[in-house]
């Protein structure tokens, strides 16, 4: 299951899949308008401490969430109505969690 979710991911992320699926980021337009010669007015330590903590933990759970809800994520993105997708999340969901609390109950590394 995490195999399935993770090549989701990377299809959405990439792009690829069925038609009307949009990816999540337009790299050509982040790259024209990246400025390289641009500097931070108020570049201390701390900011950039509690930036950079802030935008980690937000991406680990953008992370997390995209392996453990990848495919009806991708459902979701290419359209598939919202009758079909949100029992998939639900039971989706409920597998992953379980077979992780299983896991951790029976001793094996999840």
């Amino acid at each position: 299951m995490l195999g399935v979710n993770a090549f989701s991911m990377m299809m959405q992320e990439a792009g690829i899949g069925p038609v009307g699926l949009q990816p999540a980021f337009n790299l050509t337009a982040m790259e024209q308008n990246l400025d390289a010669n641009a500097t931070l007015a108020d570049y201390s330590w701390t900011t950039v401490f509690y930036a950079d903590f802030i935008f980690g933990v937000l991406t680990w759970i953008g992370v997390v969430w995209g392996l453990v809800a990848g495919f009806p994520n991708l459902m979701t993105a290419a359209g598939v109505p919202s009758f079909i997708t949100d029992p998939l999340y639900i039971v989706w969901l409920f597998i992953t969690f379980t077979s992780i609390i299983l896991g951790v109950i029976g001793g094996q590394d999840a």
